[in-house]
């Protein structure tokens, strides 16, 4: 089916379109990139649902975020979120090599662009790629101060990473 609520409904779609938005990013964690087939669905109801004349409010900042969401730019994030994810789970599982691995991926994907990508943001809208303190208490588990320095180097505002002793 193309739509959850079926016939068309202007507000099951806005609850569709926001659940679509979670499933991707969701799916990021679980797979490189996993989220675009949600985030595509996403769009595609933002793209038609600016069309309802009466309830067109809105739709066009959904649009724009989700144009945003997509863009090369937030690919790297996106794919950091899945190694942090991962380097969280291994570690849980006692593969700190593995977990390792994972995290100094994630690290380098993070420190490869701007702080800003670290989260995106457009009007009311918010999506925080990786939680930087839940990262933080990770990478101290696994005994990686060097990457921790590394990114608290590259956040040279301490707006994201803060080593709390």
């Amino acid at each position: 089916r193309q739509h959850i609520g079926d016939p068309y409904d202007p507000f099951t779609s806005l609850i569709e379109f926001y659940t679509w938005v979670c499933f991707g990013f969701e799916y990021d964690r679980l797979k490189p990139l996993g989220g675009e087939v949600y985030y595509e669905k996403a769009r595609l109801i933002a793209e038609n649902a600016r069309f309802e004349i009466e309830y067109s409010y809105g739709w066009n900042e959904r649009r724009n975020f989700i144009r945003e969401l997509k863009k090369e730019r937030f690919r790297a994030i996106r794919t950091a979120a899945f190694h942090a994810e991962a380097g969280s789970y291994y570690l849980e599982k006692d593969d700190n090599e593995t977990a390792m691995s994972h995290l100094t991926r994630a690290s380098g994907l993070i420190t490869s662009g701007p702080e800003e990508n670290l989260d995106l943001r457009m009007n009311d809208h918010i999506i925080r790629f990786i939680n930087p303190q839940e990262f933080e208490r990770t990478l101290i588990k696994v005994g990686a101060g060097d990457i921790l320095d590394n990114l608290i180097e590259w956040d040279a505002n301490r707006k994201y990473f803060d080593i709390e002793e």
